[in-house]
């Protein structure tokens, strides 16, 4: 009775969510458009990874915030010296989400948002800013901001 317990409690801890361990080297991209109405401008975002290093890595990308962590993560190979282009991972309805994408190793990412107009001309391109994932606000951080009011009593 004791080892079927005991099997059952460690099959369950084995199948719960977890949720992924971060990687040394990280990205955020904070503005990923997806937008295809039709009688509307098309805005698309072309995102792409750069492995400057001399041997292959694996890159995984999540879109945040996620609905469901497992089913939105991909792992992207990227050969030694080589650029590759990212999936979306956002619904094709005109949506904005966010990218995180993560290594082992470094690596360097891209987005630029594309537009085309509805009779045909490209809009100018807008570039989105990577934020290291060292810049990002972790769990449990504050930042004081204020006062915003000046009252005379400081």
């Amino acid at each position: 009775m004791r080892a079927a317990l005991l099997l059952t409690l460690l099959a369950l801890a084995g199948c719960r969510d977890r949720e992924a361990v971060p990687r040394a080297h990280g990205v955020f991209l904070p503005v990923v458009v997806q937008s295809s109405a039709h009688g509307r401008n098309v805005w698309t975002t072309e995102v792409t990874l750069t492995n400057p290093g001399t041997t292959d890595l694996s890159v995984r990308a999540g879109r945040w915030p996620p609905r469901d962590a497992a089913s939105e993560l991909s792992e992207i190979a990227v050969p030694a010296g080589a650029t590759v282009s990212v999936p979306l991972l956002v619904p094709m309805l005109p949506s904005v989400s966010s990218l995180t994408l993560d290594s082992e190793a470094p690596f360097e990412a891209r987005a630029t948002i594309r537009g085309r107009r509805r009779d045909g001309s490209l809009l100018p391109p807008l570039t989105v800013p990577a934020v290291p994932g060292t810049a990002l606000a972790r769990s449990g951080e504050t930042l004081r901001a204020g006062p915003f009011v000046r009252d005379g009593r400081e």
